[in-house]
């Protein structure tokens, strides 16, 4: 696969607001944000989309942003 965005955002490469990662996800604010603190959750590991991932490396994505949530709503509280 050729390097993205994504890939290199992952990589340290492009730049990007950077809110939590762990081992397996990283999360990042969007640049087209379409609400305020629109955020991305994508893999470390390349792939063209989630049906190229593994089950677990799928879970991982998917369980991750219920993992930060605690986290985030100290530091970002609901707005309006």
């Amino acid at each position: 696969m050729d390097s993205c965005v994504f890939c290199d955002i992952v990589a340290g490469v492009a730049p990007a607001h950077r809110l939590l990662e762990d081992r397996h996800t990283l999360a990042f604010l969007n640049v087209a944000p379409a609400t305020t603190g629109h955020a991305l959750v994508v893999p470390r590991r390349p792939a063209e989309g989630l049906w190229d991932l593994d089950e677990e490396e799928h879970a991982q994505v998917a369980r991750a942003p219920a993992g930060w949530r605690g986290c985030c709503l100290l530091r970002w509280p609901r707005l309006g």
